[in-house]
């Protein structure tokens, strides 16, 4: 039996046959609305109908037997649901007040936080004076039979349209939703200035791996009811996508609006919540301040916000706000631009190799090396991957690009050893989002075997964050890895919240240490001990310790007093064209 039927006969045996109008009750919206078959049983409230249903016992305390009944369900949407129940009832035969009818309910069911809840019933009897047919019977329709038939029709229809513009998670409103009450409220005669809001919960996806997808589902529920309690009744929130919230709020000043987001930082999960998860739920915001509100529309509003937001990627700053600037959409105009160029530059082979040579400290001799890229453009130019490499990632163009590379990397160790030469095993970045794919490590060992290359001469490098956010997926590839022979290596440590146990577990081979934990060492007593803790524990765990950014003596001094194994920087080289990395490096050995 579908559920939605099976409902919806627990409510018709309730209420008719076990008058049950306890159970009956939790079964109904807080904001039911109830329309009988009188003139003024109409209902607005869960609390409304208790009071009906205390009445109609008073007139009746007896059951009735159902003679017949028929269930008509349909789905207007994923999460809401409309039964047409039509049963034939009867009163007790014996008792004075005897009744038998065709009763007609109208059931609205919307799932609210994964339970169905009944947000509307209409129930109604067939009109004797109208009879057989078709139309309304005008003579009815003037004892009102009929404005009551419309009358529940129509708030039939309106709670439809409002269940659809609800987001079934967490009950606030969806972008559908913001946008018609943004509209509603800009539109007032005496509107105030508004600001747009969109935030994204800061690594949201580790939430989920760490604690659950049902824990991250609680997350954005207390979210999204603490949304409802910070926001005005002149103001407006949603949850727009994922982890994307969307806010109009009253904008009274900047200082101001930086007071209200940072009490809504810190009231953003409920404190038992926040304890279960043990760290801190934090959002970064984009805001737009239109001057011209009403003739904007509400999307593109939302649209200027989320670049604002996207304006933090890449700089560090997280749970902070940035306002939008013209600037950001020419930004953007720029990236698209370039994503445009992508495609063809590959099949130019625009996008070269570069590699860095990785040397051991003890003996300064060549042990590795990293493959890099740089684009070189028609006019001249050449373009770091700092200007690429995120919008890539951002646009998942990441992943042909990422193979792309891998065959550049393939091809060229193929042609060095066909020559003789002895390679370093080689490592190449690799985007975390080739792990929603089953079938990537089999693709990616099907390019290295098209060239015939020991699987040795390739280590696979993924980031720290990478290794967090995507924890059980990167601990199957590291098993796969290891048992077809291929080295892996986690690449910027230092930069993000992976943990002891983490990386005990994942089985890294190599620990490439962010230049970040380098800087300052001379002259920072906390730094020094953080380096050298790191060092320690990547021998401790059977890693090589590889430090990036190394540029001075000093640096190099320090890095072998502290036991690291090899570095990677310009005080040994830049990255090089691929022909001038054999010349220096390879031809010489």
């Amino acid at each position: 039996m579908d559920e939605l039927e099976r409902l919806a006969r627990e409510l018709t045996h309730s209420y008719f046959v076990r008058r049950d109008y306890a159970s009956l009750e939790g079964m109904l919206s807080p904001a039911i609305t109830w329309i009988g078959t009188g003139r003024k049983e109409i209902c607005r409230s869960a609390e409304q109908a208790a009071e009906f249903f205390v009445q109609q016992q008073q007139v009746y305390g007896g059951g009735f037997a159902i003679e017949d009944e028929q269930y008509h369900v349909s789905r207007p949407a994923p999460d809401l649901g409309v039964v047409l129940a039509i049963v034939a009832v009867a009163s007790n035969p014996s008792c004075d007040f005897f009744i038998r009818m065709q009763a007609r309910l109208s059931i609205v069911l919307h799932r609210q936080k994964g339970r169905w809840q009944v947000v509307h019933v209409h129930n109604s009897a067939p009109c004797q004076e109208q009879g057989d047919l078709p139309y309304i019977n005008m003579q009815a329709a003037k004892k009102g039979y009929a404005s009551l038939e419309l009358a529940a029709q129509s708030m039939a229809e309106q709670r439809v349209d409002e269940a659809s513009l609800h987001e079934p998670l967490t009950g606030i409103l969806n972008m559908e939703g913001f946008t018609r009450r943004a509209d509603e409220l800009r539109r007032e005669e005496a509107a105030p200035q508004y600001v747009f809001i969109k935030f994204g919960i800061n690594r949201f996806r580790y939430v989920n791996q760490t604690c659950g997808f049902s824990t991250g589902d609680e997350v954005l529920r207390s979210i999204a009811q603490n949304l409802q309690c910070f926001c005005g009744p002149d103001e407006a929130c949603a949850r727009v996508e994922k982890d994307i919230f969307a806010m109009m709020l009253r904008f009274e000043g900047r200082e101001r609006l930086a007071e209200r987001m940072g009490s809504l930082r810190r009231c953003l999960v409920s404190e038992e919540l926040r304890r279960r998860i043990g760290f801190e739920i934090s959002f970064t915001a984009g805001l737009y301040l239109p001057r011209d509100i009403r003739h904007e529309e509400i999307k593109h509003m939302l649209d200027k916000a989320l670049l604002a937001m996207e304006s933090s990627k890449g700089t560090g700053r997280k749970n902070t706000m940035f306002y939008y600037e013209p600037h950001m959409s020419e930004q953007k105009f720029l990236e698209e631009q370039t994503l445009e160029q992508a495609g063809p530059a590959l099949e130019r082979r625009e996008l070269r190799l570069y590699l860095q040579p990785q040397v051991e400290l003890e003996s300064g001799r060549l042990v590795g090396a990293e493959a890099l890229v740089r684009w070189h453009k028609p006019d001249g130019r050449v373009v770091q991957p700092g200007d690429f490499i995120p919008l890539f990632e951002r646009s998942e163009f990441i992943l042909k690009f990422d193979f792309y590379m891998l065959e550049e990397l393939c091809r060229q160790v193929r042609a060095w050893l066909d020559r003789g030469l002895k390679v370093p095993p080689v490592s190449i970045n690799q985007s975390r989002l080739h792990l929603r794919s089953a079938a990537y490590l089999s693709e990616f060992s099907a390019v290295v075997d098209r060239y015939a290359l020991p699987h040795s001469a390739i280590i696979f490098e993924l980031t720290e964050s990478t290794f967090v956010e995507y924890g059980a997926e990167t601990m199957a590839l590291a098993r796969q890895l290891h048992k077809q022979g291929f080295g892996l290596a986690m690449d910027d440590f230092g930069t993000g919240y992976a943990s002891l146990n983490s990386l005990s577990r994942l089985s890294a081979d190599i620990l490439k240490i962010d230049r970040g934990l380098l800087e300052g060492f001379e002259n920072n007593q906390r730094t020094r001990v953080v380096l050298k803790k790191v060092v320690e524990m990547a021998r401790e765990t059977e890693m090589i310790s590889v430090c990036e950014g190394v540029e001075t003596k000093e640096q190099e001094e320090y890095l072998k007093e502290l036991g690291c194994d090899w570095a990677q920087g310009f005080l040994y080289a830049q990255p090089l064209p691929a022909d001038m990395f054999a010349h220096t490096y390879l031809e010489r050995r």
